[in-house]
């Protein structure tokens, strides 16, 4: 012997207008939309959130659109302070500066040749 199961089903027009009461675990069925509530008893129609229903399948993303041109080059900025100059070395040591004879112009070692 078959079991024959009939839940409760109705346009979404005629639920949002009559706003029944669904028993406790009673199933509510829109027709148009295959939404689905599940009654608790005490809660209208209205007020009662969806429980299961159909979710469509998610459409073609697209294809992507070009790149732009690259933009125009900003302005660069003014040139910054010289920097500090370093310290001065160490001067080297000086040579001798020699010898010579202030009335002919000669080295000492042309004199003493």
């Amino acid at each position: 012997m078959a079991i024959h199961i009939q839940l409760r089903r109705d346009t979404e027009l005629n639920w949002f207008n009559v706003n029944p009461i669904l028993a406790q675990g009673e199933l509510g069925i829109e027709l148009e939309t295959a939404r689905i509530k599940i009654g608790d008893g005490v809660t209208f129609w209205r007020e009662l959130e969806y429980s299961i229903g159909f979710s469509g399948i998610s459409g073609y993303s697209g294809v992507s659109g070009y790149s732009g041109e690259e933009g125009v080059r900003g302005y660069s900025g003014d040139i910054g302070e010289s920097g500090h100059s370093g310290e001065s070395g160490y001067s080297g040591y000086s040579g001798y500066s020699g010898s010579g004879d202030s009335k002919t112009n000669k080295s000492f070692l042309e004199v003493m040749g």
